[in-house]
């Protein structure tokens, strides 16, 4: 099974380097704007190096998959990504599938069900989904940026509120 595409990629300025670009130790140091940080930056320290998170461009891609997308593990003993202790005495998380039950390629990644997306993760997903060429109607109860967003999950994806999303 090839890696599965990810349902929505989503751009923001990074939060390490505040979409700059570049990082340097001293930057919470000060407290200027950019411009006139940049200018005390290379006063004091020329050799200012790339983000290691953004790697230099500025901007982060948040992605989010479909968790039923991913192989789930079939380890024998693994049980929705459980495993019986030593000697039968508890059950505890497997360390092949991180406790999932599914196996995911990707080091850093949290997991989460549709309906607990933030207020700032449904804003930027919203965003996105206004960006796609393709129409939509929200049609329900008060219009919330959540309830917009869970409803686009249901209609495009097939995704109810338990459904679980991975954001990487």
């Amino acid at each position: 099974m090839t890696q599965p595409k990810p349902i929505l990629v989503l751009k923001q300025k990074c939060k390490e380097c505040k979409g700059d670009g570049n990082t340097n130790i001293h930057r919470s140091h000060y407290k200027f704007t950019n411009d006139e940080f940049r200018a005390k930056e290379l006063e004091c320290c020329p050799d200012l190096c790339d983000c290691n998170v953004c790697k230099g461009t500025g901007q982060q891609e948040i992605k989010i998959y479909t968790l039923k997308d991913f192989k789930i593990c079939k380890f024998f003993i693994c049980v929705e990504g459980r495993v019986l202790a030593k000697y039968g005495r508890g059950v505890i998380p497997h360390n092949k599938c991180k406790g999932t039950g599914y196996k995911i390629p990707f080091k850093d990644y949290e997991i989460k069900k549709v309906s607990e997306i933030t207020e700032e993760e449904a804003k930027l997903i919203l965003i996105e989904i206004k960006k796609l060429s393709e129409p939509f109607i929200f049609i329900g109860k008060e219009p919330t940026i959540n309830r917009i967003v869970e409803y686009w999950f249901k209609e495009k994806h097939n995704l109810k509120e338990d459904d679980k999303v991975v954001i990487i």
